[in-house]
């Protein structure tokens, strides 16, 4: 394990994190959400049900955290691999490969995400969880949008 350099990214990644933490429990105390699409539209975006996901996770509800959001699967595998690399793999060029297999996952998961949230949309919203409308967002308080 390259510790030298897993010490270095804690440093450079701590304001980020901590600015990332207040959001989040700001978000959850204000508006009690975190996801800014819904809390200024009222609509989910393509990663609702993630976050809840990961928490059914930690919770063992495995099921239901597949049907909240299942793209929390390929975050954890790209995560894993993303550390790996990091912190484990010791070749330039071993690393470089990873990489680049890495960069495919990403185009695959961006583009899942888009069509899980296209199904969604056409069948889940308005009615099904997350993929609800939130009438309490900025844009209805401030009187921009009508229901």
């Amino acid at each position: 394990m390259n510790w030298l350099k897993l010490k270095s990214d804690i440093k450079q990644i701590a304001i980020p994190i901590i600015a990332i933490s207040l959001y989040i429990l700001l978000g959850n105390l204000i508006m009690g959400k975190i996801c800014p699409m819904r809390m200024l539209c009222g609509i989910p975006c393509p990663g609702c049900g993630t976050t809840r996901a990961l928490l059914l996770l930690i919770q063992g509800n495995f099921t239901e955290a597949v049907i909240s959001n299942p793209l929390w699967i390929y975050i954890i595998v790209l995560g894993m691999i993303f550390l790996f690399n990091r912190y484990f793999v010791t070749s330039k060029s071993v690393s470089e490969n990873i990489t680049k297999i890495l960069k495919v996952f990403v185009a695959v998961a961006i583009a899942l995400c888009i069509a899980y949230y296209i199904y969604r949309m056409i069948y889940w919203f308005p009615n099904k969880a997350p993929m609800i409308y939130d009438s309490e967002n900025l844009l209805e308080r401030f009187g921009i949008i009508r229901k």
